[in-house]
C-alpha cells in the first residue's frame, strides 16, 4: 500500500485535481495478504510460529470480511527469515506456514488463500504437512527431522491424524510458477541456490524431493510430482494436494478477480503499476505483466511500470501491453539507501512519468512538433 500511496502523491503533485484510486495488487507471492487485506478492509492476526530454522517468531496473516484467511508462505517460512548458517538450505522447514494454516482453520476459516512465493524452504512442504498432523516416518517408525534433506529418510506416510477441520477447508493456492518438482528445472536446481544451497546441497535436495514424490505416488496414489508448478515454494504443493482440498490458480488473475480490478480499470485513464525489478522474467506471472494483459483486454489506456531496477530484456513487457517503464532510481545509490528512500523515489518517479505523459499529450500527430 505504501508504494501505491507514493505513486498517488507523485501524480497529485503534478495534477492536484486528479482522482487516484490505490489498489494494491500482488502476484500470489510475498505481499498477497497485505494487498487483499488493505483493499478489502480485512483484519490481521499475529500468532507465534516457527521460522525456517525452528526459532519462534511472531508471524501475521490476513482475514477477509467473508472469513477467508490469506496466508503468505513468506510470513513464517520466508527467505528474509533464513539466517546464513551452514547447511541452512538443507534444514529449512515450512512448519511455520503449517502452523499459520492450522491457526486459521482452528479459528473458523473455511477457505484459505495461500500465496506461494518468497519461501526459504525446499522441503516439499513436509513441515507444513507435519504441522497439520501428517506423519512422515523413517524405517524405525519415528518422525523424520525438519528440512528437505530429511525427506530421504521417509519410509511411511500416515495422514490418519490430520486435523479434521483441515480436511474440510478449501485451500486456494495462488501460484504462477510452472517448474516441476525435480530435475534441471526443478525446485532445488532453480531456486535452491537463491536459498543458500551449494551445488552439493542441490543434488541432495533434488534426490530427496524425488524420493518423496515417489512415495506419495506409491502410498497415497498421488502423482502430484508430475503436476505443473509442483516445484513452486520448494515443492509445497506435494504436501497439499495429496491430503487436502486444493485448488490451484494463477495468483495475479485470482487476486485481480477478488479486487474487482476490471471495474476500476474501466473507469481509469491511466494505470501505474510497479515491481522491485523488471527484466525478461517479469512477463511470466508477475504483477506488471498480469496488469498489462488484463487492462488491454478491457480498455486501450496507457500502462506504466515504475521499477526499482530495470534488468536485461525488460523490453519484452512492451509486447504484452506495457507502454512504458520508469526507473524509480534517479541517481547511483547503495541498495540500503534505495530501500530506505523507496517511497520517496517512487513518488518522484510517478511525478516525472506524469509530466512526460502530459507533454506527450500535447504532441501533434506524429513527431511534427508541439503546440
Amino acid at each position: 500500500m505504501e508504494a501505491a500511496e507514493a505513486m498517488k502523491r507523485g501524480v497529485q503533485s503534478v495534477l492536484p485535481t486528479a482522482t487516484v484510486v490505490c489498489l494494491p495488487v500482488a502476484d500470489g507471492g510475498e505481499g498477497t495478504a497485505d494487498a487483499l487485506v488493505s483493499a478489502l478492509h480485512g483484519t490481521r492476526r499475529r500468532v507465534l510460529a516457527h521460522d525456517p530454522l525452528g526459532n519462534m517468531i511472531e508471524a501475521e496473516y490476513g482475514i477477509l470480511p467473508d472469513g477467508t484467511a490469506v496466508i503468505d508462505t513468506a510470513a513464517a517460512s520466508g527467505l528474509a527469515l533464513l539466517k546464513k548458517e551452514k547447511g541452512a538450505a538443507l534444514h529449512a522447514s515450512s512448519y511455520g506456514t503449517g502452523e499459520l494454516l492450522a491457526d486459521a482453520i482452528q479459528n473458523g476459516a473455511k477457505k484459505v488463500i495461500l500465496g506461494l512465493g518468497g519461501s526459504a524452504t525446499t522441503d516439499g512442504g513436509a513441515g507444513l504437512a507435519q504441522a497439520l498432523g501428517v506423519r512422515l516416518m523413517d524405517a524405525d517408525g519415528k518422525d523424520i527431522g525438519h528440512g528437505g534433506a530429511a525427506l530421504a529418510d521417509i519410509r511411511t506416510i500416515d495422514d490418519s491424524a490430520v486435523l479434521k477441520k483441515a480436511k474440510k477447508c478449501k485451500i486456494i493456492v495462488a501460484c504462477d510458477v510452472k517448474n516441476p518438482l525435480c530435475g534441471a528445472m526443478g525446485a532445488a536446481a532453480v531456486y535452491g541456490p537463491q536459498k543458500g544451497a551449494s551445488k552439493q546441497d542441490v543434488e541432495v535436495l533434488d534426490a530427496a524431493l524425488k524420493h518423496y514424490g515417489v512415495l506419495l505416488h506409491q502410498q497415497k496414489n498421488s502423482a502430484v510430482a508430475q503436476v505443473e508448478g509442483s516445484g513452486s515454494a520448494g515443492g509445497m504443493l506435494c504436501s497439499l494436494m495429496p491430503f487436502f482440498d486444493v485448488e490451484i490458480c494463477s495468483g495475479i488473475q485470482m487476486i485481480m478477480d477478488v479486487l474487482h480490478f476490471d471495474t476500476y480499470a474501466m473507469a481509469a485513464d491511466l494505470i501505474l503499476t510497479g515491481e522491485g525489478r523488471v527484466d525478461g522474467q517479469s512477463a511470466f506471472g508477475k504483477v506488471p505483466a498480469g496488469v498489462a494483459r488484463r487492462v488491454k483486454k478491457i480498455k486501450n489506456i496507457p500502462v506504466i511500470v515504475v521499477a526499482g531496477a530495470i534488468g536485461n530484456n525488460a523490453d519484452t513487457l512492451y509486447d504484452i501491453g506495457v507502454d512504458g517503464i520508469a526507473s524509480a532510481i534517479s541517481s547511483i545509490e547503495t541498495l540500503e539507501n534505495a530501500m530506505t528512500n523507496a517511497t520517496t523515489n517512487i513518488e518522484a518517479a510517478a511525478a516525472r512519468t506524469l509530466r512526460i505523459l502530459l507533454a506527450g499529450a500535447r504532441l501533434k500527430t506524429g513527431l511534427g512538433g508541439c503546440e
